[in-house]
């Protein structure tokens, strides 16, 4: 049975690949006893080559200086990686709270990809919604009653006890949208209130342009609203100058622009949407910023986009909360 996994067209991970020629059946079916009498159902990634995406929970990327496992939800997972001693580096996703472009286009006929869809500029940095208020609300209770840091802790699979450990080595960084910061402000900076944490707005961390409400407003205007928030560290002069989100396509840069959302009927978009390519390099140096940090925790509010691409997971709530676990000191992530 061994023997014919491996020979098969069966693609997984290195490690697992390794424990299966080295071990033999005989630990393969002690080590799945154990997973199937935990109660847990695992994924070592396993994916044919005529089969692309993630498989049901977990996909791992392996080279010779990283390991990343990708979790599709935040249930405990176990990971197989190639060094068990190297530095481990946490990124805890939350996406923003519902705003009031969302709910705009929750509207009968407005939906993405309607005949009808009709972009609004009234909703240019889009705030949050009632609606989004209260789920801030109820994502601050989720921290302060220790859903998130528990989670947080099986997916590290350390103890309890390490908790303050780790927070003692932690970053907050917030996409620089109104709707990103009123969420890190109002549902995940209150746990942290008798901490001396440190905030940072980046602008690799914001939504993929697809409508007005997601192009931004001038620093100027942002750093009156959220004093405590860095606008300094990541925005060079020519971010502040300028408009620090996708607004003028770069031709010679990215090739000419090409519509790329739904046009081909009645809909309207009232703002250039940033291409693939675009958004791809941008997500390039997010993901090298990541890398280069040196906490052992990052906690980053951002949008659905931007979890989707890092996770390849695109089902994920207002205020959803998933988590990177990482090892080693360089992120390279397969572009979705």
């Amino acid at each position: 049975i061994t023997g014919y996994l491996i020979s098969k067209d069966v693609m997984c991970s290195k490690a697992a690949r390794k424990l299966l020629q080295t071990t033999g059946f005989t630990y393969y079916i002690l080590i799945l006893s154990i997973f199937t009498s935990a109660g847990k159902s695992f994924s070592f990634g396993f994916e044919t080559n005529h089969r692309k995406g993630l498989s049901t929970g977990i996909q791992q990327q392996n080279n010779s200086d990283f390991s990343m496992t990708r979790l599709a939800s935040t249930n405990l997972v176990s990971s197989i990686t190639d060094d068990a001693n190297s530095p481990k580096k946490t990124i805890i996703l939350v996406r923003h709270a519902c705003s009031e472009a969302n709910e705009y286009m929750y509207r009968e006929g407005n939906r993405w990809g309607d005949p009808t869809f009709t972009d609004d500029e009234a909703y240019l940095d889009s705030v949050l919604s009632p609606k989004g208020l209260l789920q801030t609300e109820l994502l601050a209770k989720k921290w302060s009653e220790g859903h998130v840091i528990k989670e947080w802790m099986e997916s590290l699979g350390v103890v309890e006890e390490r908790k303050d450990q780790l927070l003692d080595d932690i970053v907050l960084v917030t996409s620089p949208m109104t709707r990103t910061m009123q969420t890190m402000s109002l549902g995940v900076l209150p746990f942290f209130a008798e901490r001396d944490l440190r905030i940072v707005a980046l602008p690799h961390a914001t939504e993929r342009v697809y409508t007005a409400s997601d192009t931004g407003r001038p620093v100027s205007e942002l750093e009156k609203e959220f004093p405590d928030v860095d606008f300094n560290t990541e925005f060079d002069d020519d971010h502040h100058k300028k408009s620090w989100w996708y607004s003028i396509h770069d031709d010679e840069k990215y090739g000419p622009y090409e519509e790329w959302r739904p046009s081909d009927e009645q809909q309207f978009y009232a703002a250039p949407g940033e291409p693939k390519n675009a958004f791809n390099e941008r997500m390039n140096k997010l993901c090298e910023w990541i890398s280069r940090r040196e906490e052992k925790v990052i906690i980053l509010v951002t949008h659905w986009g931007v979890i989707r691409h890092l996770t390849g997971d695109g089902d994920v709530e207002n205020c959803g909360v998933k988590f990177l676990q990482m090892n080693g000191t360089k992120l390279n992530l397969s572009s979705s």
